[in-house]
Formats: C-alpha cells, structure tokens, sequence
C-alpha cells in the first residue's frame, strides 16, 4: 500500500474541513505517498481569458502532493449563483438566466473530468497498484477513464452530495443523476455518506456498496454536558438562502420577550449580498444587538464558540440536495453537547431522531421559536438530549470511519476488479 490518490472537484486549498481534509490526514499516515488531485475554483475577478484557457500547478508538503487544476468555464465559486438564483428576492428574470447559463455550464463538467484525468494520470503513473479514491460522479468519470486506460486496477467511489441538487437547469439535473449512476454502477466499490444515498445508489452498485458517514474528529472537541439551558443559538458554515437564518432572525425577534438574553451567533462565510440582506433583516426585526456574526473565522474559533453552549442550528430549507446531505455540523454539534434543531424528513433529521440529540422541525421562524422555548423552557429535556448527542456521536469519530475505509480499500487492492467484502459494520450509521 505505497501510494494514495485522492481525486475530488472540492477546492481543498480553499476550504478546510470537508470530508477530504478528513481523508488525506488519515491517509497520509498509512501510504507511503498521497496525491491529492482537485478543482481549484478560479479566483475573483478572475478574466474572460482565464475562464477560456486551462491552469494547473503542484506543490508538495511532507508526503503529500497536491495537484490544482483550473478548468475552463470554471468561474469563481457562487458568482454565477449569487447573481441569479440564489441572490436574496431574486426575480423571475433573474432565475431564468440563471437557469440558462447552468444548462451551458454542462459543458464546465465536461471540462473539469478531462482536466482532472489528466492530472490523474501523472499522479499514478509510476505507481499502477495506487488506491484511488474519487469524490463524486466527475472525479469518479476521470478515475473510470484511468481504470479503463490500464494506469489503475480499481478505484473507490465516495458518493457525498446529491449531485442533481447543486444545479437548478432541468437537463444539467438529469445530466448529474446520470453521471452519479454511472459512477455507482462503475466503481469497483462506493461508499455513500448516509442511508438516503445509498438508497439511491443500491440499484446500481449492489453488493458493492458501503456506508462511511459524515464524521467528526472527537479530539479537538471537550465533550462536556450541559446541565442547564444557555440562551443562545448557534450556527456554524455557510450562510445562503437555504440555511433559514433569516428564519431564525424572526424567531429572536418572537422569543426575547420571554428569554432577554437570548442571542444568535452565526460564524461562516456569505456572498456579499446574501450578508448584506440579513444584517438589515436583523436591524428590521429590533434584533441586531443579540446578532452576532464575524464571518468566516478560524477554526479554532468555531469549536471555542460550540464550546460555550447553547442549541446548534442546522435547519435548512427541504431542498433535495439538503435534504440528502450529512451535515458535518450535526456531528460537531453532538460533539459539542448541543442539543440540535434540524428539518425534519432529512439525512439529518433521521440522525438527531435516531439519537435523542434535539428536535426535527418544518422550517419556520415560528418552529424554530417554538422549539427553542421547548428546550429553554424544560431543563430536564435539555440536559437529557445533551447527554444524548455526546453518547451517541462516539462512532463518528473520524478515527475509526477512515479505519474502516482503509480497510475496504486495502481489501479492494488486493482482490482488484472483485467485490468488496461485505464486513460487519463498526459505526451507528451502518448498523441502523
């Protein structure tokens, strides 16, 4: 087991803490030699000869090389949609040409799987025994290309996201499902990060697949238990039209009657417009005094601010993609000893169900108030489904999930082309 190559259309220079930060730690500590092949989003104010032409550059740091291509047609991350569909009170003109210029960018995927075979192909050239990982369906098109050219014996498909949910374009959306079809029916073994993907993916990798779910690196978190309710909401990540922390905003403004001290503290990124819009609704609403929010922070920050209590805050509007995805904040929430309110009928919702650790919910400022004074209002509950999130969140530590993916992969490369082994299950997600 020499040599790791982790393909992805993640911008992990630009991001850190996503599943393949996760990834190439633990991965780094048991092959001799990682690549890490990815999309670089382009930068903005990036020019019209910049999105026509094709960039690449690597760089090395310990055993670990990174691979960063720039495709064309790769525009700087949320510019397009911050413009269009997903800018606050958008017009009907606006999501039109939204819609329009997403059916054109099917041709950014088809640019983004040729530049990532391509990187991909230097980085396992010397080694044709590499374990290959590949993070949704393009990454896994470019991994198929290479498996089908000889340069690899078999590679692992991470099904993460709901593809078809990041484009709003009807054809790019049947476009997506076929790619993450394909992808499942191809790989010699995917791993989906919660049961409502691998729902979706059973018909197509059968016996091939495993669940691996969303984990949390239990270490840097104090795990302590809160014995009373704190007054404060709590929401870590990105802030877009989805998140409902406008929502939220209105259930402040219905709930400092009864609870004064009770504020809401936001750390994460927005588009400029996005955060524009929220911090007027905040002045709007009489709450701007109890709205805290600096932004992206450090992440040492965001742990310091879970740390301090509260309720955690993960309702988002029941969008297909949201809807499907494992949100690594319900687990760092649980690691925390946050009680957690979450949209009910989600990935996540089934998670805080299954463990006791909050309340699922219809998206609303007048749900989010209601629970909130629920948990305010019952410090027995509150204390009951804290203890709960920091007993039930110890199988996802991403300790013993990379474990067992080490595992899979290392079975898959030893018998390469064969099924991987169907072996018992070490986390909760893959036990219920």
């Amino acid at each position: 087991m020499q040599h790791f190559c982790l393909i992805t259309t993640l911008d992990v220079a630009g991001r850190n803490n996503n599943r393949e930060h996760n990834v190439i730690r633990a991965m780094a500590q048991r092959f001799d030699r990682v690549s890490v092949v990815f999309r670089r989003r382009a930068k903005p104010g990036a020019g019209l000869r910049a999105m026509l032409t094709s960039q690449r550059d690597t760089w090395r740091e310990g055993n670990i090389t990174y691979i960063a291509v720039d495709p064309p047609l790769n525009p700087p991350e949320g510019m397009v949609k911050g413009a269009t569909t997903h800018a606050p009170r958008a017009s009907a003109l606006r999501k039109s040409a939204g819609r329009a210029l997403d059916l054109v960018a099917m041709q950014k995927d088809h640019a983004s799987v040729r530049a990532l075979t391509a990187a991909a192909a230097m980085a396992v050239r010397d080694a044709p025994d590499s374990v290959v990982q590949a993070m949704g369906p393009w990454a896994a098109r470019a991994a198929e290309t290479l498996r089908a050219r000889g340069l690899i014996r078999a590679y692992c498909y991470v099904d993460r996201d709901f593809e078809p949910g990041f484009v709003t374009s009807r054809a790019r959306q049947n476009h997506a499902a076929r790619a993450e079809a394909r992808a499942a029916r191809s790989a010699d073994l995917t791993l989906c990060i919660g049961h409502r993907l691998a729902a979706r993916a059973a018909p197509h990798a059968g016996d091939r697949l495993q669940l691996s779910p969303t984990g949390v690196d239990l270490s840097q978190f104090a795990r302590r238990a809160q014995t009373a309710p704190k007054q404060r909401l709590v929401y870590i990540g990105e802030v877009a039209d989805w998140a409902c922390i406008d929502m939220a905003l209105g259930a402040l403004a219905q709930l400092r009657a009864d609870f004064p001290a009770l504020e809401l503290h936001v750390m994460g990124p927005s588009l400029p417009a996005q955060r524009d819009h929220l911090l007027q609704l905040a002045r709007t609403l009489g709450v701007a005094d109890a709205f805290h929010w600096p932004g992206a922070r450090p992440r040492a920050e965001a742990i310091a601010l879970m740390a301090g209590g509260g309720i955690g805050l993960a309702v988002f509007q029941p969008t297909p993609l949201r809807i499907h995805a494992a949100p690594l904040k319900v687990v760092e929430y649980m690691a925390s000893g946050l009680p957690t309110l979450t949209t009910q009928g989600s990935e996540a919702g089934d998670l805080i169900t299954r463990t006791g650790a909050g309340s699922v919910i219809t998206p609303g400022a007048d749900a989010i108030a209601n629970a909130t004074r629920a948990l305010l209002s019952d410090p027995d509950s509150f204390a009951a489904k804290s203890r709960a999130a920091l007993t039930q969140v110890e199988p996802y530590d991403w300790s013993l999930i990379m474990a067992r993916e080490y595992d899979l992969m290392r079975a898959l490369s030893d018998a390469p082309g064969a099924t991987a082994p169907a072996s018992a299950a070490t986390t909760a997600e893959c036990t219920t």
